[in-house]
């Protein structure tokens, strides 16, 4: 199997808009189906922006419950946060799962004005391929 098709996508925030709060994206399990990824690529996809992300960062956790920040993948510190002038534009995080806890979830807090924002997650690295839609997380593979 092409190790591209060995993936499985995750949608962790629809498109939404939020002001002045945070936003509220899914945890993802790395273990599905039967086997765990190895790595994820996680894409913050930014629509309109009328301020800046105050918070954007990963983090994880053993029972997806206790949460706690994933050291080199927080905005501010590990990588400038995306500001009113960022419409349209995207950040991509790439996570070596194997040293790290089961399930993810990104933070992430809009400033005073509305910021459009979506997250997708592709775990890849399984051990076993996914061979269906539900598998891979798709309403349709083709």
């Amino acid at each position: 199997m092409v190790a591209l098709q060995n993936i499985r996508v995750a949608n962790m925030l629809p498109a939404v808009s939020q002001t002045s709060a945070a936003f509220s994206p899914t945890a993802d399990d790395r273990v599905a189906v039967g086997t765990k990824a190895d790595y994820a690529t996680i894409i913050v996809n930014l629509g309109a922006m009328a301020s800046a992300l105050t918070v954007l960062k990963l983090t994880d956790s053993d029972d997806n419950s206790t949460y706690g920040d994933v050291t080199g993948f927080i905005g501010g510190t590990d990588f400038t946060l995306p500001t009113a002038t960022d419409d349209n534009k995207f950040v991509v995080v790439q996570v070596d799962l194997r040293k790290r806890k089961r399930y993810l979830k990104v933070e992430a807090t809009a400033g005073v004005g509305a910021i459009v924002m979506s997250i997708t997650c592709v775990f890849s690295r399984t051990k076993i391929g996914t061979n269906s839609a539900t598998d891979s997380g798709a309403l349709a593979l083709v």
